[in-house]
């Protein structure tokens, strides 16, 4: 009897791990690509259409603004959101606005350097083809992504749903610096390349 119910257990652990799979790859990243789609559209149709390298470049800087701005705004957004905790459905409200408007802003940076890359760093056109460029950036993003340990970020390895970060931590759960160099170590390292900065600015 024993053994049946571990059996049945890691049956249904199986399952359930499967299940959340499929439903995560075949929903929740053809939902992703529909809404990336539609943005990547409409920025196309409507962000000075007939001026491609314009509408990069302004997409580029919009997006970098916007980011700016909204992690700027990371304390006041995290305490609203730490008010919210039990009030699970206004957090909820609250957390998809500000998911929205981070979509779009990583929409901006995507399009802009996404086609800037492709008109300017080995174009298609160029003297290697179009597998020059494309080998080089396969490379490139890598050796990258190898060296910092974050290639997980390529491909969807996982969803979390929304509101379920506690205290206002599920605005920008983004922790890769502060796990990768402790806290003193980091803010030691800006507070001397601050110092060299202005030194320089001195001399």
């Amino acid at each position: 009897m024993y053994i049946a119910v571990r059996l049945f257990v890691k049956h249904s652990r199986i399952c359930a791990f499967v299940c959340d799979c499929l439903f995560t790859q075949f929903v929740i990243v053809t939902s992703s690509i529909c809404l990336w789609r539609s943005i990547w559209n409409i920025l196309d149709a409507f962000l000075l259409p007939h001026r491609h390298f314009r509408s990069d470049v302004v997409s580029l800087i919009a997006g970098f603004f916007t980011t700016i701005v909204i992690v700027y705004s990371y304390r006041p957004l995290s305490v609203v959101s730490h008010r919210l905790d039990h009030r699970p459905m206004l957090k909820l409200v609250f957390e998809d606005i500000i998911f929205i408007v981070l979509t779009w802003t990583t929409l901006l940076l995507w399009r802009g350097s996404w086609d800037l890359c492709v008109q300017l760093f080995l174009p298609a056109d160029g003297v290697g083809g179009p597998a020059l460029g494309a080998w080089v950036s396969h490379a490139l993003g890598t050796i990258g992504l190898l060296s910092f340990q974050a290639f997980n970020t390529v491909g969807l390895h996982g969803i979390d749903r929304d509101g379920i970060y506690y205290g206002g931590s599920g605005i920008f759960p983004i922790s890769f610096l502060r796990e990768v160099m402790p806290t003193k170590c980091l803010v030691s390292h800006l507070f001397v390349a601050y110092h060299i900065y202005s030194l320089k600015k001195i001399f």
